[in-house]
């Protein structure tokens, strides 16, 4: 039961490679063909992929310089707001008032801030801070509505 695996056609086919010029060719040219292409194709990959990291990188980068400049923007007009708000003569008084005479300022101050409140929409509803009960239909409602 010995089998001779040399004596069959195929197996010796395979194991002398004993291919025809045209088997032979087209694999060459296939090899010649596909492996460049596959360098080409890895390099255009690697380099697309470092291109689109740094656009990204720097739009992030874009994005959050205009943020800060937003927030930075934002700050500075709460600061000057606040600056005309402490400069206004009745909040002043207000401020420097004792506890006695502070309740009796809560309306003008409480109607500067209104005021305030009503030529800058871009704020909530500005209010002494502890004198709800002055004004009870303040206490409790949505600011800026």
């Amino acid at each position: 039961m010995n089998i001779n695996h040399s004596s069959t056609p195929i197996v010796r086919r395979y194991l002398n490679l004993r291919w025809s010029i045209n088997t032979r060719l087209i694999i060459l040219f296939l090899a010649l063909s596909i492996i460049p292409t596959s360098i080409v194709a890895y390099y255009n990959l690697t380099l697309a992929r470092g291109e689109i990291t740094e656009l990204a990188r720097e739009n992030l980068m874009e994005l959050s310089r205009s943020t800060a400049h937003r927030i930075g923007q934002l700050l500075t007009e709460n600061q000057r707001t606040s600056a005309t708000l402490a400069g206004e003569p009745s909040v002043v008084q207000f401020l420097t008032a004792s506890e006695q005479e502070r309740q009796a300022l809560v309306p003008q101050v409480q109607q500067t801030l209104e005021n305030f409140s009503a030529t800058h929409p871009d704020y909530g509803r500005a209010r002494v801070a502890g004198c709800e009960r002055h004004r009870p239909g303040l206490a409790g409602r949505n600011p800026g509505g």
